[in-house]
Formats: C-alpha cells, structure tokens, sequence
C-alpha cells in the first residue's frame, strides 16, 4: 500500500495506462474465447448425452447435437459409430436455438474487431464492443434459454444429461457478461484512478 502513496501524478497516469493495456489484451484474448465456445456450441454434437446397457456386452453412447445426432454402439469394447444429419427437419426449438447462437457470433466478431481498433487507436472507445458484447449476450440468453426450457419440459430427455456443447453455450454467456463489464471501462480511465486511490 505504501507504494502507491509515493506515486506522483505522472507515474499514476503510467500505471493507468498499464492497466488499460492490460484489460485491453485481456478483452481479445476473452472475444477469442467467447467465439470458439460458440462456434463449438453450434458445430458440436454434445448437447444431449445418453449411454444406455443393451447387453451384458453392448452398451449404447448417443450424442444429440443441433445439426445431427451420432451413436456409438460398444460391441465387446470395439465402437461403431453411425451419425445422422438433422438438416432442417427438427423441431421449432432447435431452430430458434440454431439461428440465435449463428446470429451471436456476428456482434463477437466486431467485439474483436473493436478491440483491435482500442489497441491501435484512442479514438475507438469500448462501449462500441461493449454494446457487441451485450448483443452478443442477448441472442446466448435467448437462444440457450430457448433449449433449455423445452429440453427440461420434455419427458423424453429425462434420461438424457447435458454435455459439452450445452456447457459451451452457457459458459460463452457468461464471459460475454464479463467482457461487457471490461469494456465499459475503456474509454475514461476512472476505474483504475479509483482502483488506485482506494489503495491508498
């Protein structure tokens, strides 16, 4: 605590800007994330899991994802694997929860972008990819939401868990919410100054 009483204005404004800098990398490196989760969220099988013992010797492992659904059939420890394409034959839910997360991915992409343009220019302020942020936020929310509900109400999926894909879906909303946060402070260094005088 004694070393930030010794800092002068000039050295404060120094580690304002080292803490800008680094919040600044921080929200790539996260927009990076965030949009691999997605894109794993809507190419991955793993949003419902089943494994069922048929015989003593044949187990079956379903996979059920957005755009199709695989089994593998476990025949004395040796796996068959057999997929099968959903296309556009599927339920109303599915298809809202598909064009949601395919409609996430685009404000992602300018979140990124926007915070390239933070890097390289003061003039780009963060609430522009704070606001992508939150967009992108609102179609996770409403899509996942959307899957969500409808899998819990059907009795059919009761002996379904969610797996991988599910989790990527919820886990990219939430640090959706976190990189708004993040960005929200770029802009005007207030928070580090804040930061900084309560230390002391």
């Amino acid at each position: 605590m004694s070393g930030f009483k010794k800092l002068n204005s000039k050295e404060r404004e120094v580690l304002i800007k080292q803490i800008q800098a680094f919040l600044q990398v921080f929200h790539l490196i996260l927009c990076v994330v965030i949009f691999a989760l997605i894109v794993g969220a809507i190419c991955g099988n793993g949003w419902l899991y089943n494994m069922t013992e048929v015989t003593l010797y044949q187990d079956t492992e379903k996979f059920i994802g957005l755009w199709q659904t695989c089994t593998n059939v476990y025949d004395y420890g040796c796996p068959t694997e057999s997929c099968v394409n959903s296309g556009s034959d599927v339920e109303d839910y599915i298809q809202a929860t598909r064009a949601f997360l395919i409609l996430a991915t685009l404000p992602s992409i300018f979140a990124f972008i926007g915070g390239i343009g933070m890097l390289c220019s003061d003039r780009v302020k963060g609430q522009v990819s704070a606001i992508c942020h939150i967009i992108t936020g609102v179609f996770l929310l409403i899509g996942m939401s959307v899957y969500t509900a409808k899998v819990n109400e059907e009795d059919s999926f009761d002996l379904y868990k969610y797996s991988w894909s599910f989790a990527f879906g919820w886990v990219a909303f939430v640090l959706t919410l976190i990189a708004a946060v993040i960005t929200f402070t770029f802009g005007a260094p207030k928070l580090p100054r804040i930061i900084i005088e309560f230390r002391e």
